[in-house]
């Protein structure tokens, strides 16, 4: 009786501490990707699509883990040798860590309920309603010695 429930607990841990250190994972099918886990950095996952999407690949994953020495992306299913390499070049020009400040990054379907979008930098709002009020764009042409629109 001991021995199966410790087996379970054994099981468990191992598999929580592999999750632990695992940066992304990514799924592939039929040449699309899909981030399951984790945030990945835009342009990695952007060369990553140009990496399975001609000629394209069936099934496959691709999986980051933080190591001692930096990272470890390991990919698995219809990826080959060639596309494996170009994916870890790619992926040894980024940091260790996908999700650090200052990164833009790919969120899961998790996390926002439906496939990633590329995040880009916003102006704020009021900044560019400044910028327009200054050439007189939006609200006529006022304090410029022209006809506003009435």
């Amino acid at each position: 009786m001991l021995i199966p429930v410790l087996a379970v607990v054994i099981v468990v841990a191992v598999w929580w501490l592999t999750r632990m250190s695992e940066l992304f994972y990514i799924s592939v099918r039929d040449g699309k990707t899909l981030v399951v886990r984790g945030r990945v950095p835009v342009s990695m996952l952007q060369e990553f699509k140009e990496a399975v999407a001609t000629p394209r690949v069936k099934r496959g994953s691709i999986r980051a883990f933080r190591t001692e020495s930096g990272g470890q992306l390991v990919c698995t299913g219809d990826i080959g040798d060639g596309r494996e390499q170009r994916m870890r070049n790619t992926f040894m020009l980024y940091p260790a860590s996908p999700g650090s400040p200052g990164c833009s990054t790919a969120r899961t379907t998790a996390e926002t309920g439906h496939r990633p979008v590329r995040q880009n930098a916003a102006i704020p709002r009021s900044a560019a309603r400044s910028f327009l009020a200054q050439r007189g764009v939006g609200r006529g042409f006022k304090g410029r010695g022209l006809p506003t629109a009435s």
